[in-house]
């Protein structure tokens, strides 16, 4: 380990709200796979094709972002990776200039959002009911690492220095794992439907069962 670095690998966040935290996360990622299983055959919910395709490809990403979240969730990765480019700030002598990098790095990170949000939004009405809430709930968790590496890089003062700045971040944190878990859940079940010999109708913005 560098001298310059004080991350060690641990428990970033102990707190009992950490660890419920934690726990959705990965619970949430379960739930994902899980999805992503139930998505390998056509059913009445989601027909062969493309929109097949495109709903297992999603469960899977995810599966592995919010695999992810909850490891980092505990690890606190992003602060490796922050004292990580201080320190080579300060082998390269630009130390002075990181306000700079930083900017470039979220303004980086705020680009690829926007195109992931368009890309949500160009696919959203095609989608079926539980990957349209998945889609929200993946649109909530990115705009919350967005903030969240805005905050960590001094980009928001705002957000980072106050309280209800932090409990919206939490708010929007948590809603968006809610989201996603119903989803999920509820593709579950529209899959449970059709093994059962439910018949299920189409709706507007989704498919309901008959049974």
């Amino acid at each position: 380990m560098l001298n310059s670095h004080t991350w060690s690998p641990g428990i970033g966040d102990p707190t009992l709200i950490g660890w419920a935290t934690f726990g959705a996360y990965l619970f949430t990622a379960l739930l994902c796979f899980h999805a992503s299983e139930r998505c390998r055959q056509p059913s009445r919910a989601i027909p062969s094709g493309s929109h097949l395709t495109f709903a297992r490809r999603l469960w899977l990403s995810l599966f592995l972002a919010f695999l992810f979240l909850g490891i980092n969730k505990q690890l606190d990765l992003q602060s490796l990776l922050t004292q990580t480019g201080r320190h080579i700030a300060h082998q390269f002598g630009w130390f002075a200039e990181r306000r700079k990098f930083q900017a470039v790095f979220v303004a980086g990170l705020g680009l690829f959002s926007i195109s992931m949000l368009l890309m949500f939004a160009a696919v959203f009405r095609f989608s079926a009911k539980a990957e349209r809430f998945a889609l929200v709930g993946a649109a909530a968790i990115l705009g919350y690492v967005l903030i969240r590496a805005s905050t960590i890089h001094h980009c928001n003062t705002f957000l980072s220095g106050q309280l209800i700045g932090k409990q919206l971040i939490w708010i929007l944190e948590i809603c968006g794992i809610g989201l996603v878990s119903f989803a999920a859940l509820l593709r579950s079940q529209q899959r449970n439907m059709h093994n059962r010999g439910g018949t299920l109708t189409p709706l507007s913005g989704g498919y309901t069962s008959n049974r």
